[in-house]
């Protein structure tokens, strides 16, 4: 299934989500000049590879920062249109209403610490690891799992492709939707760990989720929602 929008409608612009997209879309096209060597070089340089940690501390330096800083500029690259587009579109479906409720400072850290924590869980898991993890799938999916929580009535309007051809649109409540999802990944980790080779750093997505989850639930038990918040959620499509 394809998400194409939700049922809530933000009240405030969302900056931050809006600036991080930006971001990721002139980091991808920025290497798009580059020849494979000089793409190579860029994404060892400012991506998270597991064995530098074991080679070095963190906190050495590696190339032009200490290795602990990949954490986080890894989350700017990308290694397709697709990978890319992927995650842009999640991001802007589901990153505008998680902003609205947290405000901009506080969805920045979550996402900045989603990402951080996904690649630590990759870290962990493949310590020897020579594979550059790039992309911001652990962020998203930190932006994902506070979403559930904060918005358990919201439907999200999908398509699903039938044969390739046809589209077919149905509304799917958002917990059903990511719940799903999540558990797409937790499958998909399964298999990772009894040794078949991924391209997907499926770990990096559950660990930014469980992060995201933890902020959402603590959040909603803080900061119950406003009324006109609940209004929203229950608006159907139109």
């Amino acid at each position: 299934m394809i998400p194409i929008r939700d049922s809530i409608r933000a009240r405030r612009w969302p900056v931050v989500t809006l600036v991080l997209m930006i971001l990721n879309v002139l980091v991808f096209l920025w290497t798009l000049g580059f020849n494979n060597r000089d793409l190579m070089l860029w994404n060892r340089t400012f991506g998270m590879t597991p064995i530098f940690f074991q080679e070095a501390s963190p906190w050495k330096w590696h190339g032009l920062f200490p290795a602990w800083v990949t954490f986080f500029t890894s989350q700017f690259l990308h290694g397709s249109w697709s990978h890319l587009l992927g995650n842009m579109l999640y991001l802007w479906i589901f990153g505008d209403n998680v902003e609205d409720r947290l405000g901009r400072g506080r969805f920045l850290l979550l996402y900045l610490v989603s990402g951080m924590f996904g690649n630590l869980v990759e870290l962990w898991s493949e310590p020897y690891s020579t594979i550059t993890v790039i992309g911001a799938s652990g962020a998203i999916a930190g932006v994902l799992g506070a979403y559930f929580f904060m918005f358990p009535h919201a439907k999200v309007r999908s398509i699903i492709p039938i044969f390739f051809l046809f589209f077919f649109p149905i509304s799917v409540p958002a917990v059903i939707y990511l719940g799903v999802w999540f558990l797409m990944q937790v499958l998909y980790s399964r298999s990772l760990l009894a040794g078949d080779s991924q391209s997907v750093a499926y770990l990096a997505h559950i660990g930014g989720f469980v992060i995201g989850s933890a902020v959402g639930y603590w959040y909603n038990r803080t900061h119950p929602p406003e009324a006109e918040i609940l209004e929203i959620i229950q608006d159907p499509f139109e």
